[in-house]
């Protein structure tokens, strides 16, 4: 497995990992949404405050992946 997000921008990735946050209603089960929402919005805030340049790492492709699932389900 990858462990690296190619041709996504780090704007991107955080743009990606808000927007899905923010639309978690298709997520099944209904206990899920809260905490894959406040999963979303932490690797955001840690990818603005640790100021990332790269998008490298289990977390960032499993967050990318969610966050794509949750957009793609609209």
């Amino acid at each position: 497995m990858d462990h690296f997000l190619k041709d996504v921008t780090v704007i991107q990735f955080r743009a990606a990992l808000l927007d899905a946050a923010a639309r978690v209603e298709t997520v099944e089960p209904e206990a899920l949404r809260e905490p894959i929402a406040l999963w979303l919005r932490a690797l955001e805030q840690k990818a603005n405050l640790e100021d990332w340049k790269s998008l490298i790492g289990r977390n960032v492709v499993a967050g990318w992946n969610a966050a794509q699932a949750i957009l793609n389900a609209h």
